[in-house]
C-alpha cells in the first residue's frame, strides 16, 4: 500500500468521523478516567468470517463492527469513551465505494455510543476492522463475581431473531434491508449500567456468540480457583425471551439450521447475568421500565453442565453458538 493510498483510507474514516476525531497515530488525547481506571475492549470483524462477504451492507457491517466491541463494554457497566481503530485493506480503488459507507457505519455507532475516535492504523491485507474501546466504570465491582448454586439466570430482552437473519439472507430469503436485527444491533449500555448498580446482581456477560454458549462462558469465569469447577446452571426453554418475529417466523422455519440458529445463536447483544435467588421481585421492579422484557429463564445449579426444565425442541449440537472456526459468518 502506498502513502497515497493508506491517506485516502485516513482520510475516508477521518471524514466520516468528522464530529469525533481522527484516524492517525496518538494525534488526540483520550479520555484519562478511561485510561486509568476504566475498562479497555478489543473486537475484530474480519470479511467473510464476521459479516457476509461479498457484503451486501457495508453501512451496516460497519455498525455493527463497533457497536460489538461496545458490548462488552456494557456488560461491565462501562461509560464508552474512546475508540482506537485498526483496518486492513487489500486495494484501496477497489474497495473505496465499500470503505465510504462501511466507515460511516462505523462512526454513526461510536458517535450513538458517545465514542471519539483518538487513533488508528491503517494496512495493507485481507478486510479487517479491529476497534479498541475504552470507557470509565463506575462500578468497580463488576466482572463475573461470585456466584452460588441457586443464584438466578437472566436475560434482558429477546433474542434470535439476528442469528436467525443471518441464515435466512446466506439462504437468499431476505434481502439485506429485511435483516435490520442482524445489521443494527445495539449495545445495551443504560441497562448494564443499571445492573451493577444493584448490589445482588453477580455477574454478567453479553450475548454475542450465543445464549448458551456465553451463559457457559459467564459460569466458567465463576469457577473457584482450588478446584476449577465450574457451576451448571437448570434451564427452562420456554422462559427465554422472544420476540413476535421469532414467533411468527424463526420458530416454524422449515429450515432446521435457522430454526436452531434463532434458538442458540447470538449477535442480538442482549445482556446475561446472574443474581441472588431472594431478589427477583426487585430486579423485575429495577429493570421493568429500561428492559421490560427481562426474564428469569434458570438457575445455577452445583452440578456442572447444563440441565433442561423441558428438553429443547432444536439439535443444539456441541458448540451451543457460533465458532470463528466453522467457515461461516
Amino acid at each position: 500500500m502506498t502513502a497515497r493510498s493508506e491517506y485516502r483510507v485516513i482520510e475516508i474514516f477521518r471524514n466520516a468521523f468528522a464530529e469525533t476525531g481522527c484516524l492517525d497515530n496518538a494525534q488526540l488525547e483520550a479520555d484519562a478516567p478511561a485510561v486509568r481506571g476504566g475498562r479497555i475492549n478489543i473486537d475484530a470483524a474480519v470479511a467473510g468470517a464476521h459479516f457476509p462477504w461479498p457484503c451486501p451492507n457495508p453501512h451496516g457491517a460497519g455498525w455493527r463492527s463497533v457497536m460489538a466491541a461496545v458490548s462488552d463494554l456494557a456488560s461491565v457497566g462501562a461509560v464508552p469513551t474512546d475508540i482506537l481503530l485498526s483496518v486492513s485493506v487489500p486495494d484501496v480503488e477497489r474497495y473505496e465505494k465499500f470503505l465510504r459507507p462501511f466507515a460511516a457505519g462505523a462512526a454513526g455507532a461510536a458517535a450513538h455510543c458517545g465514542l471519539k475516535l483518538v487513533g488508528g492504523n491503517v494496512t495493507r491485507g485481507d478486510f479487517q476492522l479491529h476497534s479498541v474501546v475504552a470507557g470509565r466504570n463506575a462500578h468497580p465491582r463488576a466482572g463475573f463475581g461470585d456466584a452460588r448454586p441457586g443464584d438466578r439466570i437472566w436475560i434482558t430482552g429477546p433474542i434470535g431473531d439476528a442469528a436467525a437473519e443471518l441464515r435466512a439472507l446466506l439462504l437468499g430469503e431476505l434481502s439485506p434491508d429485511g435483516a435490520r436485527h442482524y445489521w443494527y444491533p445495539e449495545a445495551r449500555l443504560s441497562i448494564g449500567q443499571a445492573l451493577w448498580e444493584m448490589a445482588w446482581v453477580v455477574g454478567a456477560i453479553d450475548i454475542s456468540d450465543g445464549w448458551i454458549a456465553d451463559l457457559l462462558r459467564l459460569l466458567r469465569g465463576q469457577a473457584p480457583q482450588a478446584s476449577g469447577a465450574a457451576p451448571g446452571a437448570w434451564l427452562d426453554p420456554d422462559a427465554v425471551p422472544r420476540s413476535s418475529l421469532y414467533q411468527e417466523r424463526w420458530s416454524v422455519h422449515q429450515d432446521p439450521e435457522v430454526r436452531r440458529a434463532a434458538f442458540v445463536g447470538g449477535e442480538d447483544y442482549e445482556l446475561i447475568f446472574l443474581s441472588r435467588d431472594v431478589h427477583q421481585g426487585a430486579v423485575l421492579d429495577a429493570l421493568g421500565s429500561i428492559a421490560p422484557n427481562v426474564a428469569c429463564v434458570g438457575f445455577v445449579q452445583a452440578k456442572p453442565g447444563l440441565g433442561w426444565e423441558r428438553p429443547p425442541e432444536v439439535a443444539l449440537g456441541s458448540g451451543f453458538g457460533y465458532d470463528p472456526y466453522d467457515g461461516s459468518p
